[in-house]
């Protein structure tokens, strides 16, 4: 799922968008854009602008900061219908010449199948009564840029010329409609009520990555609408008002610090502060009444789309040939659709971001979002006779309980004869031998069915679910040569990264992606033989074996050898997708959670062999044995010597995959006594003639 409009304006902060595998929108009833003009209580002078920006575009109080925002002001008013009108007005100070390049183009986006926008104003502020206004009749109107996913995007682009340090930027828009996707266009202001009409949804970010001095939004809708609506991740200012007409809500906020970039903040996301959603300031609101109503809307949008034909029905009994369980014949199906349905998304026309497609047409595109993956899959279900329904869910977040829309991603839920669901995901499925991504724990969803159900969560994994076994058995010879054999074995995400970095890279690139594995072992390491697993065989576990060697591995000197186990330097440590907790404990200390990709236990086992005349300088082995544990993570670290022979025995266990900052502290301590671990140097000396070599 994609949620291809996350922000009525994309601005400084956003221009960059961000895409993953996900790519679906679901039913975004966000309401965008006001009556065209602004009531006039709310509207804001040229006087109090000039006073605003006297007073809020100080720079004491964020001395580093590049720019400030002296205001952010949003209005809505929302219609019985569901539609929607917003105005949004906005004025930053350009502090540093570095930020001028951020504001030099503003850019809009905006679906034109299912809302409108109109740029009313961009204007320079410059000095104390300087009044510039940028050139309107010169928007460009172009397509967004679009990968994997098709369907109508565009955005306007306003050039900004000529703005200097100091100046301020002010920019005012109009907006009707909604979220969503691609829908057939009509003649007049229907297109723009929401598919699930009569109801509204938002979710307000009290976030930026400059300092805002004040952000308001303000929320009109009719007496018989009222409001649900909850703070998260810190406190603003509310308020509500009514007269016999309308609501009106008002949540403010002064003085926002701007958004600390912390590594591994969320999940999933780019540059957007909707993707750190579960740590920023937010206003979560809606006008829908429960997740049941949620739930059975969906269920009804989606009712009629999961019809199979003849042809749909062979091929399920063709798949689920020879297998007797529903575990196996569910599983047929779920590799299936997943190594045949391309996640590639072409519009369907009318509907097309909240409804999924029919399974007959994905069935004879042979591709789709995610949403219609999993509408394939549950089409064939059905023809294989189970009762399976289609469910929401937000990959990489939380959903917090207001029934307001914040999902990204579809999945497929599968009602067991005791009444519980089996949740699938064929999304994720291709080369795994899961049937719901390891990297998923902890994942709320809402299951559309026609009773309506509430919001759900997938269990936590344990770490052991997700685990990376490496085991080593090396060689030194006394010339300082290393001789290796390793073995690599894993299970449910570790297994599936581990897949990916052979499936879906050409089989000449294989070599090259594990020698870049063994250059954190040895920059000089060479591949001598490697054995990989069938990739396409997900009836038994994917195994890699690997033997390389690396001249000159230990440091040499006169009668001295300085060396580092092979396995302690980590082989995955640049690989941030296999070993993710490695590069979540760089930060000092933490203001936001720490999201990985999942709860993990990595072992490593190796023994090395050393040339008869090398012995310890040392009579003890330095750091022979390391014990570290904490309620986010542990470490059990042994090395011994018996004879010519070192043994050394490494266990991390990332116990979760949220890191709350009140347990970073003790978490950082166990990665950083890995990272000294993998320069843990022993030192030798020999009888022997050793060269020098430094």
């Amino acid at each position: 799922m994609y949620r291809a409009i996350l922000s009525p304006v994309i601005s400084h902060s956003m221009v960059k968008a961000f895409s993953t595998i996900f790519l679906f929108i679901f039913y975004l009833s966000w309401g965008t854009g006001v009556v065209a003009k602004p009531q006039e209580s709310n509207k804001i002078s040229d006087p109090e602008i000039w006073s605003l920006i006297k007073n809020g575009g100080k720079t004491d109080k964020y001395p580093d900061a590049e720019a400030i925002v002296i205001f952010d002001r949003t209005e809505v008013k929302m219609e019985d219908s569901g539609l929607s009108h917003v105005t949004h007005h906005h004025l930053v100070k350009i502090v540093k010449r570095e930020s001028i390049s951020k504001f030099a183009t503003l850019r809009f986006d905006y679906d034109p199948a299912s809302n409108y926008i109109e740029i009313k104003k961009v204007r320079i502020l410059r000095g104390e009564k300087e009044v510039i206004p940028v050139d309107l009749t010169k928007i460009r109107d172009l397509p967004q840029p679009q990968r994997a996913i098709f369907w109508g995007a565009r955005m306007n682009l306003v050039e900004v010329p000529g703005l200097k340090e100091g100046d301020c930027l002010e920019y005012l828009t109009y907006r009707k409609g909604f979220q969503i996707a691609y829908l057939t266009t009509q003649g007049n202001d229907e297109r723009y009520i929401p598919p699930m009409r009569g109801h509204f949804h938002d979710v307000v970010y009290f976030a930026d990555h400059f300092p805002v001095v004040e952000k308001r939004y303000q929320l009109e809708t009719p007496k018989n609408k009222p409001l649900k609506f909850a703070v998260y991740n810190g406190q603003i200012s509310t308020s509500s008002t009514f007269d016999e007409n309308y609501f009106r809500y008002t949540f403010s906020k002064i003085q926002i610090a701007p958004l600390s970039r912390e590594k591994k903040m969320a999940a999933y996301g780019g540059d957007l502060i909707a993707a750190y959603s579960d740590s920023v300031t937010k206003v979560v609101l809606t006008t829908v009444p429960d997740w049941q109503a949620k739930s059975r809307w969906f269920y009804n949008v989606n009712k009629t789309q999961f019809e199979y034909n003849q042809e749909i029905q062979d091929k399920v009994r063709e798949v689920t040939r020879g297998f007797t369980t529903d575990r196996d014949k569910v599983m047929a199906l779920l590799r299936w659709v997943a190594h045949n349905i391309r996640y590639s998304g072409i519009s369907m026309g009318k509907g097309e971001g909240y409804t999924i497609h029919t399974g007959e047409m994905t069935f004879n595109d042979r591709s789709g979002v995610c949403k219609d993956i999993a509408g394939m899959l549950i089409t064939m279900l059905k023809a294989a006779g189970y009762q399976v329904f289609a469910a929401m869910t937000m990959a990489g977040s939380r959903v917090e309980e207001i029934p307001a829309d914040q999902f990204n991603h579809c999945v497929v839920a599968l009602k067991k004869s005791d009444g519980s669901f089996w949740m699938l995901d064929p999304t994720w499925a291709p080369f795994s031998r899961d049937d719901w991504s390891r990297a998923e724990g902890e994942q709320n969803y809402v299951i559309g069915t026609p009773e309506g159900e509430k919001l759900m969560c997938t269990p936590a994994f344990d770490p052991k679910d997700n685990t990376l076994k490496i085991k080593a058995k090396s060689v030194i010879n006394r010339k300082g040569t290393l001789k290796s054999e390793i073995t690599i074995q894993a299970s449910g995400y570790a297994e599936s990264r581990l897949r990916y970095a052979f499936a879906f890279r050409p089989k000449h690139k294989h070599r090259k992606t594990v020698e870049k594995w063994l250059s954190n072992i040895a920059p000089q390491a060479t591949l001598e033989k490697l054995k990989i697993g069938d990739v396409e065989d997900l009836s038994r576990p994917f195994k890699v074996q690997i033997q390389f060697q690396a001249v000159d591995y230990p440091l040499m000197g006169e009668k001295r050898y300085f060396l580092v186990p092979p396995l302690a330097r980590h082989l995955f440590a640049h690989d941030k997708r296999m070993s993710d907790y490695l590069h979540a404990g760089n930060n000092p200390k933490r203001k936001y959670q720490v999201m990985l990709r999942g709860a993990w236990y990595v072992e490593f086992q190796e023994t090395l062999k050393l040339p008869n005349s090398w012995r310890l300088k040392e009579k003890k082995l330095p750091q022979a044995s390391v014990e570290m544990d904490n309620p986010a993570s542990s470490l059990a670290f042994t090395l011994n010597q018996r004879g010519r022979e070192l043994k050394l025995t490494e266990k991390i266990t990332i116990k979760r995959r949220r890191i709350m900052p009140e347990n970073y502290p003790q978490f950082k301590q166990v990665i950083d006594k890995i990272k000294q671990l993998q320069n843990l140097r022993l030192e030798f000396v020999t009888s022997g003639h050793g060269r020098k070599k430094y």
